[in-house]
């Protein structure tokens, strides 16, 4: 009994070293984690993280957390783009990879969702420049007059430019994808 008393004690007491080793250890991960960050407490001070060019194009709000989530603060980086444009494209690219967020929400409603898939985005705009379609849309009312002007301005300006309207949603998803 007295061997088994001693041999627990002996286990015990290792553990307990390893234990309060391993308690150091991550303690000082810690301590050393929150000396390199830079605690970020403004949305002026998020937005001074950017690059220049993004700036001038990203809104960043602050969400403060309920006192019990561990998390005190998120902050929000809003980017304005052009559905046909390439810069746009190298923006949201860019603020994805700066900001390397939690998650990168894309505004789409169901019936824009297509724009994520590229090819599917082309068929759409093939239809979207042949105006007999449009009016036949206008007029059996799958589409407003606004949508039918619009569709058609936007597919020929994208034909024109060779970027296709979703191109910024489909470079901030690939980007996204890629960073994990």
């Amino acid at each position: 009994e007295k061997a088994w008393s001693d041999a627990t004690t002996d286990i015990e007491a290792q553990l307990e070293v390893d234990t309060s080793e391993t308690e150091i250890e991550e303690e000082n991960a810690v301590q050393q984690h929150q000396e390199t960050q830079i605690e970020v407490k403004t949305e002026e001070q998020a937005k001074a993280f950017l690059p220049d060019e993004l700036k001038g194009s990203v809104q960043v709000l602050k969400y403060t957390h309920p006192p019990n989530c561990p998390r005190r603060h998120t902050f929000i980086f809003v980017l304005g783009t052009a559905h046909v444009s390439e810069k746009s494209c190298d923006l949201a690219a860019e603020l994805v990879k700066t900001v390397n967020p939690d998650c990168v929400y894309l505004e789409l409603c169901e019936g824009r969702r297509h724009m994520l898939n590229e090819r599917m985005m082309k068929e759409a705009m093939k239809q979207n420049q042949d105006l007999d379609t449009l009016i036949s849309m206008y007029r059996t009312g799958k589409a407003s007059l606004f949508v039918l002007i619009y569709s058609w301005y936007i597919s020929s300006v994208g034909a024109e430019l060779k970027v296709f309207p979703g191109a910024e949603f489909r470079a901030a998803a690939k980007v996204a994808k890629e960073i994990g």
